[in-house]
């Protein structure tokens, strides 16, 4: 009789004061139907009861491992801390206020087993509310046919999630799917960046194939902690739609700013670039009119204000 061999994967929970959620995280991993775990909570200087509830549930599980960070070292060094950490062959990250479907790990290994090729195994997101009701399910991988099933050059995957997807969506599906630990060391969370999640997945799907399992459900929290009390506000006036609109302006820019700073080759930086010119742009332009207001406010009136400003501001303090 054959026995089957189950790896070990790391499970990182990076947290900051996220008590509020933390047992109900802790407590979707530790009821996986995939035993072979590590959990390690990654605590940056918490002030709340977030130390106590992981020992809680230690004294319960001897997979639980605390580490807390001797100073706060923001969350993309804690985040990148998470593969540092890790023993396991895999690592999954994991949000403090987010939650597991029973059968989310197993199936994401079942995806390794059949194909050990691949770098990548993910699987369906959905959004739910601060009380966990549940909003929407994000399903656009399906569409672009990123799969391990299909025999695409690195570019062209990376070319099709620029098409087809939306950038914070694609980011949540793959930070959150099940990685090769040697590909995180190869590829870790940018610090330099204002949205490292861009320039990581982008990485990463260059780095090799894909699998996607759209049965297995990550359950993201929309808003979380520090937004809750901006949550699903009944209100749209020209403020707010002016907001969610400079939103996606700077999404996008995060997005193009990646593509130039990925380490591809230039002819493939070139492909790229002319992707997200031809796909993105003009699907911006198209869904928003207020896009180019504020992108030419921005771009008119805010950008030379700014530098004039500067200007000014140094010679004062100069004739001071």
């Amino acid at each position: 009789m054959v026995t089957q061999f189950y790896p070990l994967i790391t499970v990182g929970i990076p947290t900051y004061n996220g008590g509020k959620f933390l047992s109900q995280a802790i407590q979707s991993v530790l009821g996986q139907t995939y035993h072979e775990l590590e959990i390690l909570v990654l605590d940056n200087c918490s002030t709340d009861d977030t130390a106590s509830i992981v020992t809680e549930f230690q004294n319960r599980d001897s997979r639980i491992k605390y580490i807390r960070q001797p100073l706060n070292i923001g969350y993309i060094n804690n985040y990148n801390s998470v593969t540092r950490h890790a023993t396991g062959e895999f690592v999954l990250f994991f949000a403090d206020d987010d939650i597991y479907d029973r059968d989310y790990i197993k199936l994401l290994w079942e995806e390794y087993d059949r194909d050990p090729g691949i770098t990548i195994s993910m699987g369906s997101v959905t959004l739910i509310d601060p009380g966990g009701k549940e909003i929407e399910r994000i399903n656009n991988f399906g569409q672009a046919k990123i799969g391990s099933t299909l025999t695409l050059k690195p570019v062209n995957r990376v070319s099709r999630i620029i098409r087809y997807g939306k950038n914070r969506e694609w980011a949540w599906g793959i930070i959150l799917g099940l990685h090769k630990k040697e590909v995180l060391l190869k590829h870790p969370f940018n610090s330099k960046l204002i949205d490292p999640g861009t320039l990581f997945f982008m990485s990463v799907i260059y780095e090799g194939d894909v699998a996607f399992n759209e049965n297995a459900i990550f359950y993201k929290r929309t808003g979380g902690l520090s937004a809750e009390k901006n949550y699903g506000r009944q209100e749209e006036t020209l403020k707010t739609k002016y907001a969610d609109v400079k939103n996606q302006v700077l999404q996008s820019y995060y997005e193009f700013k990646a593509v130039v700073s990925v380490k591809f080759a230039i002819r493939d930086k070139l492909k790229l670039t002319s992707v997200f010119l031809w796909f993105r742009f003009p699907a911006l332009v198209k869904r928003n009119f207020l896009f180019v207001l504020s992108f030419f406010s921005f771009l008119l009136v805010k950008k030379p204000y700014r530098f004039f400003k500067s200007i000014l501001f140094e010679r004062h303090r100069e004739n001071i």
